[in-house]
């Protein structure tokens, strides 16, 4: 059992860097450790990888890919015809570097979210 607090002890160390609430922990034993590892779990909360709904309601208003200038087929994105902006139906900013310099696969109108469907 004192194996568990010790691991408890370097969780709290390892979360901690002020350094004054771990010696306090200590000093006043074990169940204040106990107390101390259960409130940093709850803190903690888990890790999820999925789309909350919270999250789902709010992408709409973040930033996305957008066509900002007519395009002909085959023409070459540029940061002239492409930008991030809202809403958030298009691709990621983050693939607006994969994204310039390649050519459009159809014909795109102004105001088009980016697809990679359209990307050749």
């Amino acid at each position: 059992m004192l194996g568990n607090y010790d691991r408890q002890v370097d969780l709290v160390v390892a979360l901690n860097y002020n350094g004054t609430a771990l010696i306090h922990a200590l000093r006043l034993g074990k169940p204040i450790l106990f107390f101390w590892n259960n409130t940093l779990e709850k803190a903690l909360g888990e890790a999820k990888y999925s789309v909350g709904e919270q999250e789902a309601n709010s992408r709409v208003f973040r930033r996305s890919l957008f066509v900002v200038k007519d395009m002909k087929a085959g023409e070459v994105f540029t940061e002239e015809n492409v930008r991030s902006i809202r809403p958030g139906n298009g691709l990621h900013p983050r693939y607006l570097e994969d994204v310039l310099g390649r050519r459009a696969a159809q014909g795109i109108e102004h105001g088009t979210p980016l697809r990679w469907e359209l990307i050749v």
